[in-house]
C-alpha cells in the first residue's frame, strides 16, 4: 500500500457516506488538463486508486477535497504530505528545499502515528523519513519515478501482435526503443527506428 493510499484511506474513513457523495459532486466539477494520464475516480474507489489517480487528485482536486475536511489536524497532515512531495518533485532541488522536505515529512510521520496509531505505521510511511536523503543523492523524485517506465511498458506491449513468439517481439521492440534513445540524433539513424518512434508518439496523442 502506497503512502498516498494510506493517507487517503484514513481521511476517507473520517467522512460519513453522505459526505463522500458531496465531495464527489465537488470533484466532478474539477477540470484537469488534456495531458492528464488518468483522472481520479469516485472516492468510493479510493482504496483501488492507481498512483496516477492520486497524483491527479492531489494536484487538481485538493482544494475541493479540503473544503469538506473540518478537522484541522487532518488538513495539516494532508497539506504537509502534498507540499513535501510537490517540493521533492520540482525541476531541481536546492539544499533549502531538501531541508524543508525533511521537516515536512518528519512532521507528517510523527503526526500520522499520533492520529491513527502505531498499527497503521507501515514501512511505506516510515520510508518517508528517508526521502530527503534520496533527494540529496539522486535529485528530484521525478528523476527516478516509475510512472514513465510503466507508460513505456504499456506502449511496448501494445506493439506486439499475435500469440506466437510474443517474447521475441517484445525483446525486439524494447531493443529498438532503447537504441532510438541513444541514436536518434545520429546521421545514420535508421528509418525503422524513426517509424517505430512515430507510431508510439501517435498512440500517445490519440489517448
Amino acid at each position: 500500500m502506497t503512502c498516498a493510499n494510506k493517507v487517503s484511506i484514513q481521511v476517507y474513513d473520517a467522512f460519513r457516506s453522505d459526505k463522500i457523495t458531496q465531495i464527489d459532486e465537488s470533484l466532478a466539477l474539477v477540470q484537469t488538463p488534456s495531458t492528464t494520464q488518468r483522472r481520479f475516480r469516485s472516492l468510493q474507489f479510493i482504496s483501488k486508486y492507481k498512483g496516477s489517480e492520486y497524483r491527479c487528485l492531489f494536484h487538481f482536486g485538493l482544494t475541493s477535497l479540503v473544503r469538506h475536511i473540518n478537522d484541522n489536524e487532518l488538513k495539516n497532515l494532508l497539506f504537509s504530505f502534498v507540499s513535501a512531495i510537490n517540493l521533492a518533485s520540482s525541476n531541481y532541488v536546492t539544499v533549502e528545499t531538501i531541508e524543508i522536505v525533511e521537516k515536512l515529512l518528519n512532521y507528517f510521520v510523527q503526526r500520522f502515528q499520533q492520529i491513527f496509531g502505531i498499527r497503521h505505521m507501515s514501512s511505506n510511511i516510515h520510508s518517508l523519513l528517508h526521502v530527503h536523503q534520496g533527494l540529496s543523492v539522486m535529485g528530484p523524485l521525478w528523476f527516478y519515478s516509475t510512472f514513465s517506465f510503466e507508460g513505456i511498458d504499456k506502449d511496448l506491449v501494445s506493439t506486439v501482435h499475435g500469440t506466437t513468439e510474443f517474447a521475441k517481439q517484445l525483446i525486439r521492440q524494447h531493443i529498438l526503443y532503447r537504441d532510438s534513445l541513444v541514436l536518434h540524433k545520429h546521421e545514420s539513424y535508421p528509418l525503422i527506428l524513426f517509424t517505430f518512434n512515430e507510431e508510439l508518439l501517435d498512440r500517445k496523442q490519440q489517448k
